[in-house]
């Protein structure tokens, strides 16, 4: 790790005079001016007899001063509302806005709504100035809701739909009586995608064929598509109204609706609509300060083209939002209630930190530091930033696909001594790249503690997560537990694609749905040490087969336990992971019969692991042996209680678990589909002009038309795969192969353990994963049927596999081994292990037996 942040010499000097002058600033002596919701900005502003009225007065008095060293704001205590967005420009430096003492100021980005009148039906009503739309609404501090449908759980799409011809915009079709009755101005669709959400507004509607057309952009890929297997919710359901905590603006007479939770009282009800985007926002600014003072109520609403990121939110803003800026400090600070991000350090910003600071009741993530991929202009690194010692929960409340903190482009960062939880995605994400490019590095991430990270909302997360080749960042004494997702990947420390060049020592992760470790398949160079990884419900360990140009990452040295789940699966050979110098340690009764690779079975004296207690009790033979270094985290996470926002109510759960898995029929022939297209509804990785996927009607199992596969490369691209979902029951999955050329194609199924694999290699050789069975006449169509009772109460853990040769021949291959974890399914992925040749998919199909 570089010893590079906060070297600016200005801004070190500047740190310097707020240390020096802080006594006096707080005492009020030597404060410059002085802000009171009770004051005139006609006011001289200079004493806290006669104080501005707002942060703007202050802010333009001490650009008049420029020069004439750091310029001290001191706020009284109170609500200051904006009248306009507070902005701040290169103009602004040396600057320092602190609460006075004993004051607790609130920056608010909200209106007030008083004015309410009842009505016999116990509905209030306020009249809203003309145009004043906003997406974010609050009483007595605590977030309500629109009305939406439905009221419990979820909806299921029923199928997708060709995207709108004259817009390019989706549309899918609903379930019949899934779709809101009556007039609804306004109404806008919530729809989960594998890892994000789109927000969007809903732009039309068919009774007739119960087609809904999104204000939002098609979706192409597997895990956005608006196949079966998406869940959703309308929002802001007009008709809907009615339930305790329901509120709705009538644009039409400008009128807000609300129907209040039992006990609140017009009189005493403290209601505010957010209003502006960004409570205070900042843009090439240098040596900026925010002390002791609270950011609340910033709005962020449906866009016109619906709000829909491919990852972690990361185009939305911040309530506290500065690009190419330096200095930007929030110490001992609060940021609440918001639409969006908490606080973002955007496009080239430098030495800014958050620090102190309690960061609650987010509309997506907590703080966000860098670029991700910025349209229309350049990338610019962020860099020297820190997140120091905050508390970050609550997040997620509009868009759940925000992460605690989020490192895009950005190098030399520091995040320390947090606490992040109750979020419904990440905790902390580094890097934004999904191959070995380097976007990120040199950042270090210590003594964090994550944990009640996903809580079912989302798929694919991590307590911390890394994307792409970050060469000296260390994550170090975290301590990360209870990661849960939607459907699959939940990960402790989680390595997806690319993520090279990163030490990981000194973490103690448990308890994490999927694995407590994940290594990508195009990753490279890690160090994975003395750490601790204990009691994954599946398994401890998980990685996938590397990029064939990269150098293996190395695990070693680290205590891994269990009491339930399994040691590892996936594990990939040592040219991809080399596992050394490890200890194992699980009750007799789920022991393998031999140690897992890299290490032995020794007693491993956690002081209780049965309760999570995984302290090191006693240094033995065995920890020695391995040369294990016994660690402690005490202090790890926030040192201090919430101190601003001690007081606040409970931030509300927005968004239900998700819904049980819909059980999928799938019956695809390609005769619908056009020559020359991919494969509907499934995403393809690896085409490029050589390796082809598309439609034919050159050959066909059955019909006119099939799908090929041109593959001429030698590792697993091209590769076509769906997220299909079968939990229970007995299943049948079964397809038609054609093979010639020295193809080797391999059709496998994924869920909690290792499922059905079927590969028929180039001399026509077909294998169940490495067992061999029998063979099939190369360059001919030949059918395989697999079959197999799903659910955690099935009888059986094995499954039956019928190759159903050209002439009709039948041969069965009954008792292939399941993994005793594999109770059901998610995935079913088709692509080519090795070689070169041409090959051909039909007739798939996914039934009930």
């Amino acid at each position: 790790m570089k010893n590079t942040r906060f070297a600016t010499v200005a801004i070190a000097a500047f740190a310097a005079t707020l240390v020096a002058g802080c006594h006096d600033e707080f005492g009020g002596a030597k404060a410059n001016y002085y802000v009171s919701p009770k004051g005139d900005d006609s006011a001289e502003g200079t004493s806290a007899a006669h104080p501005f009225r707002t942060l703007a007065r202050a802010r333009d008095a001490a650009r008049a001063r420029a020069g004439a060293g750091v310029a001290v704001v001191a706020l009284a205590d109170g609500v200051y509302e904006a009248y306009a967005q507070l902005e701040f420009t290169h103009d602004d430096h040396d600057l320092v806005f602190a609460a006075a003492p004993g004051a607790r100021p609130v920056v608010s980005a909200g209106r007030r709504i008083s004015g309410w009148k009842v009505g016999g039906d116990g509905v209030w009503r306020a009249a809203v100035p003309s145009g004043e739309r906003f997406s974010q609404f609050y009483v007595n501090g605590q977030r309500r809701q629109r009305p939406f449908l439905p009221r419990k759980g979820y909806y299921y799409v029923k199928s997708g739909h060709e995207p709108d011809p004259a817009t390019g915009e989706a549309r899918f079709v609903a379930r019949q009586g899934e779709f809101p009755a009556g007039d609804n101005p306004g109404l806008e669709v919530c729809m989960f995608h594998t890892w994000t959400m789109s927000r969007s507004h809903v732009r039309s509607d068919s009774a007739t064929n119960r087609v809904v057309t999104l204000g939002v952009r098609n979706f192409v890929r597997d895990w956005e598509a608006l196949g079966s297997s998406r869940w959703y919710r309308y929002d802001n359901v007009k008709t809907a109204f009615g339930e305790p905590g329901d509120w709705y603006l009538d644009e039409s007479a400008w009128e807000l609706a609300y129907m209040p939770m039992p006990g609140e009282r017009p009189e005493s009800c403290d209601a505010v609509a957010s209003h502006f985007v960004h409570v205070a926002r900042f843009s090439g600014v240098t040596n900026v300060v925010w002390r002791g003072v609270t950011f609340a109520y910033a709005d962020y609403g449906v866009q016109t083209n619906g709000n829909y990121t491919g990852q972690a939110a990361s185009g939305q803003p911040g309530a506290v939002h500065a690009e190419r800026s330096k200095g930007i400090r929030l110490e001992n600070c609060a940021v609440v209630h918001t639409g969006a991000h908490g606080v973002r350090f955007d496009y080239g910003s430098e030495d800014c930190v958050v620090v102190g600071c309690e960061l609650r009741d987010l509309g997506a993530g907590g703080v966000m530091i860098g670029d991700g991929h910025p349209k229309g202009r350049k990338i610019a690194l962020c860099r020297r930033c820190e997140v120091r010692d905050c508390l970050i929960a609550g997040g997620g409340r509009v868009d759940p696909a925000g992460c605690g903190v989020w490192i895009g482009h950005a190098t030399d960062n520091v995040v320390s001594h947090n606490t992040i939880h109750d979020m419904y995605y990440t905790g902390v994400s580094l890097g934004w790249n999904w191959w070995l490019t380097i976007t990120a590095r040199d950042n270090l991430i210590e003594w964090n503690h994550i944990y009640d990270i996903g809580r079912h909302r989302l798929s694919d997360m991590g307590g911390i997560y890394l994307l792409g080749s970050q060469p000296g960042t260390v994550e170090r004494c975290n301590y990360i537990h209870h990661v849960t997702r939607a459907r699959n990947c939940a990960f402790g420390i989680y390595f997806d694609s690319g993520s090279s060049f990163v030490t990981v020592t000194n973490n103690v992760v448990h308890d994490c749905e999927d694995s407590n470790f994940f290594l990508a398949a195009i990753s490279c160079s890690n160090r994975v040490e003395n750490n601790v990884f204990a009691c994954g419900p599946s398994r401890q360990i998980h990685a996938l087969s590397r990029n064939p140009k990269s150098s293996p990452s190395r695990f070693a040295r680290n205590l891994v336990a269990w009491d339930d789940g399994v040691v590892y699966h996936g594990l990939p050979g040592p040219e991809s992971i080399v596992l050394e110098d490890n200890l194992y340690w699980c009750p007799e009764e789920n022991r393998p019969k031999t140690a897992p690779r890299g290490g032995k079975f020794a007693e491993i004296p956690f002081a209780d692991l049965a309760h999570r207690d995984l302290r090191i009790t006693s240094e033995t033979a065995a920890l020695r042996g391995i040369g294990f270094v016994p660690f402690s985290l005490e202090g790890c996470g926030r040192s201090a209680p919430p101190r601003l926002t001690a007081g606040m109510p409970e931030v509300p759960d927005v968004f239900f678990e998700a819904p049980e898995p819909i059980l999928e029929n799938v019956d695809e022939t390609f005769e619908s589909v056009p020559v020359g297209a991919a494969f509907p509804g499934w995403s393809v990785l690896g085409p490029d002009g050589t390796n082809v996927v598309r439609v034919t009607d050159k050959t066909a199992a059955t019909g006119s038309r099939s799908l090929e596969v041109i593959d001429k490369s030698s590792d697993w691209k091209p590769h076509v795969y769906r997220s299909i979902y079968r939990t229970k029951g007995k299943v049948c999955v079964s397809f038609a192969l054609r093979v010639e050329g020295g193809a080797s194609p391999r059709v496998e199924l994924r869920g909690g353990g290792k499922g059905p694999c079927v590969r028929v290699m180039p001399d026509g050789t077909v294998m169940a994963w490495e067992e061999k069975l029998t063979k099939v006449p190369l360059g001919e169509w030949c059918r395989y049927e697999i079959e197999m009772e799903l659910g955690r109460k099935r009888a059986r853990h094995a499954y039956s596999l019928a190759v159903v040769l050209p002439g009709g021949e039948r041969r069965v291959f009954a008792d292939l081994p399941l993994e005793k974890r594999f109770t059901a399914f998610h995935w079913i992925g088709l692509h080519s292990c090795s070689g070169a040749g041409r090959y051909w998919f039909d007739d798939f199909k996914v039934t009930e037996r």
